[in-house]
């Protein structure tokens, strides 16, 4: 393929818009990861009864809740930012093998990217390789990994989205592991804004021929 394939692919209007479209229909939190995501702004739920807590899981609830009642006392949330960030590591050390440890390491990585100005991915970054080591089967991997795509596509961090999304590419290429549709679209993204139209246009295909129904899909055919 020639230089044409770059015209090719304008033709078909990949735009920046349509990404952000597109990552935010990709991240809709499905009602079963929804059950392990609390919410630091609202009020936490009592720990059920009818089902047998560990020692560990209780106090990782309780350092939640205390993160809670710093949230709600305080329109400043950068005032207490550094505390939060501290329980959330105190979650994490602590209790490592609790839910809410998983929890903790996509908090502070949306505490990295969106509340640090500008974004310190280095501290993101260190803290996902760390997510996916501990917890590889974790329910919220897609979570995690579309709350650093999206910053990327942001903030025109193109080589980094490239290497977040590559695994994902190879391993449906290579291996044909179902892949996550806003990774896939962030890999076609990140290359064609890195100028390699060739794998740009492939990549985009495949995405075209894999989820159809997308938004995505129906652009490129």
């Amino acid at each position: 393929m020639h230089c044409s394939c770059g015209k090719s692919l304008m033709n078909k209007v990949y735009v920046y818009g349509i990404a952000l479209i597109f990552l935010t229909a990709c991240t809709t939190v499905t009602k079963e990861t929804q059950k392990v995501l609390p919410n630091e702004t609202a009020q936490p739920e009592k720990i059920r009864e009818d089902h047998i807590h560990t020692e560990d899981e209780k106090k990782s609830f309780e350092i939640f809740s205390e993160i809670f009642k710093i949230t709600r006392s305080t329109r400043d949330r950068q005032s207490v930012l550094p505390r939060i960030e501290a329980l959330y590591k105190q979650i994490i050390r602590n209790y490592p093998e609790t839910p809410l440890a998983q929890e903790s390491h996509w908090k502070l990585i949306r505490i990295y990217v969106n509340e640090y100005s500008p974004p310190d991915y280095e501290k993101a970054e260190m803290l996902y390789h760390d997510f996916l080591k501990t917890y590889h089967k974790s329910p919220l991997q897609s979570v995690v990994a579309d709350t650093l795509g999206r910053s990327y596509v942001k903030h025109a961090e193109w080589s980094r989205l490239l290497t977040l999304c590559s695994p994902a590419y190879r391993g449906y290429i290579e291996k044909k592991i179902t892949p996550q549709a806003s990774l896939m679209f962030m890999y076609a993204e990140a290359n064609y804004n890195l100028g390699k139209m060739e794998v740009a246009e492939k990549a985009y295909s495949t995405v075209s021929e894999l989820f159809p129904e997308l938004m995505v899909g129906k652009i490129l055919s």
